[in-house]
């Protein structure tokens, strides 16, 4: 893994110049619960000033030419100015953005894609945080000095956003959300920062409710098959939200 993040690093280096302020790692890799078949890369780019539309472009394909050295699940990575970071407003806005989702539109048109791909992002609020407390310098100075503090309510609001979702999408991806919610419980009732993997553990050591469901979503992570009935998702889901919303009205 180490292998591609040093090429990234270098030819990005090479492109922006000294536009660049720093490369850093957030995300699983960081936080201990990497795996290559369900993770992905995340990788978040400070810059200094705005870059070119050629600039962009020339990033982007830097990230096509080397899909084949990615995991399965791909990269992620969003360029922020450094006065965005230092002085931070949400939703946060970014100069650039890709991610697998938008594999295709960028592969049929990398410029004009890049020419588009900007503006505000909720799910800044997640990454930062990560970076500044977790996140590890590829380049740049450390991220504990270079980023600001991201407020506790910006980062729950951006959290939330996602889990209030998964009200109908835990159904299609158990897991994700299973653990999702366990570890934003954890942030939020002993300001923990945690991997999916390390929330579904924390869980287990907090309660002995549900344990045979977080079981199977730790299980799922290892590449097990497992099986979840309707009603175990729902019920999990209710009562997880239930914690999480009565105790962010509390903090």
């Amino acid at each position: 893994m180490m292998s591609i993040l040093e090429t990234l690093v270098q030819e990005w280096q090479q492109i922006l110049g000294a536009k660049l302020v720093g490369i850093y790692l957030h995300g699983s890799l960081c936080l201990g619960g990497f795996q290559a078949e369900t993770s992905d890369i995340d990788l978040l780019v400070v810059i200094e000033e705005e870059m070119a539309d050629a600039e962009k472009n020339k990033l982007m394909l830097s990230i096509l030419n080397h899909l084949d050295d990615y995991p399965q699940k791909g990269l992620e990575m969003s360029v922020v100015l450094c006065k965005d970071i230092q002085k931070p407003s949400f939703p946060m806005p970014y100069s650039l953005h890709f991610s697998p989702m938008y594999l295709c539109e960028a592969k049929q048109d990398s410029l004009a894609y890049a020419q588009k791909m900007h503006g505000y992002d909720d799910d800044l609020a997640v990454h930062l945080t990560i970076t500044k407390e977790k996140g590890i310098a590829l380049y740049g100075p450390n991220p504990q000095q270079l980023f600001a503090s991201i407020p506790k309510q910006a980062y729950l609001d951006s959290i939330l956003q996602d889990l209030k979702d998964g009200q109908f999408k835990i159904y299609e991806n158990p897991g994700y959300y299973i653990l999702n919610l366990c570890r934003t419980l954890a942030y939020l009732k002993d300001d923990l920062i945690l991997s999916k993997d390390d929330g579904g553990k924390w869980a287990l050591t907090k309660s002995n409710q549900h344990i045979s469901t977080i079981k199977k979503a730790l299980l799922e992570r290892q590449n097990n098959k497992v099986n979840y009935s309707q009603d175990e998702l729902r019920i999990f889901y209710r009562d997880y939200m239930d914690l999480i919303l009565n105790k962010q009205q509390l903090s």
